[in-house]
């Protein structure tokens, strides 16, 4: 299930004015999303013009809100 966030930051991502060819690679945005968000890794390696930067940091920024919520349920 794509979160409510990830839409936002799509939406908002994809409504700048792109142009066409910039526009047909949104497709695999969700993909990346929801790689970072299962795999979680350490590093991020932004490669390109940077069109899915913040689409990482919303990722990013769930995994560490979860991270805070474990330690908090944990501690």
């Amino acid at each position: 299930m794509i979160q409510k966030g990830f839409k936002f930051v799509l939406r908002k991502i994809y409504r700048k004015s792109f142009t066409l060819w910039e526009k047909l690679g949104f497709h695999i945005l969700p993909i990346r999303y929801i790689h970072i968000r299962y795999f979680k890794p350490r590093r991020i390696i932004e490669v390109g013009a940077g069109f899915s930067t913040l689409l990482a940091a919303e990722a990013i920024s769930k995994n560490e809100e979860e991270g805070l919520l474990l330690q908090t349920h944990r501690g």
